[in-house]
């Protein structure tokens, strides 16, 4: 159909002429309503971003000197977390606690131990002077 011939019949519609696939030949155009085209892509956009963000990461903190009762609350809320989030797991230490890496490194292996049935860690352990961190992914079918 020629340009001005769709323009028209665009226009006797109240529509517009949308070109939707510029490189094909001939260019293939729409008669289409571009405002609520226009509304309908922000909507889905926010629809996407929403569930986007309900997959975040969950961060849980761990100190070196951490009492049994404690480690296990934090535990159970990791395995909470993993049924829809992804966790990162840090080991702060602070003050005489850096001189003892050997207590932050025994409290990552009973963490890793602890989930291994419900979670896979991603990557390395990241170490600074004074954190121990790592993620935690849910197992596949868990």
């Amino acid at each position: 159909m020629d340009r001005e011939e769709a323009i028209k019949k665009a226009q006797n519609f109240g529509f517009d002429l949308v070109e939707v696939a510029p490189n094909a030949n001939p260019p293939v155009c729409r008669i289409m309503d571009y405002g609520k085209f226009l509304y309908e892509e922000k909507k889905k956009e926010k629809k996407a971003k929403k569930r986007q963000q309900s997959q975040g990461v969950k961060e849980v903190m761990f100190r070196p000197k951490i009492s049994r009762n404690d480690y296990e609350i934090k535990i159970r809320r990791i395995m909470q977390f993993l049924h829809s989030h992804r966790v990162k797991v840090e080991i702060r230490m602070r003050g005489r606690e850096k001189i003892h890496p050997e207590l932050a490194q025994n409290i990552l292996k009973r963490i890793i131990d602890d989930t291994k049935d419900f979670a896979v860690m991603s990557g390395e352990v990241k170490t600074t002077d004074h954190s121990l961190s790592f993620q935690l992914l849910p197992k596949k079918g868990g």
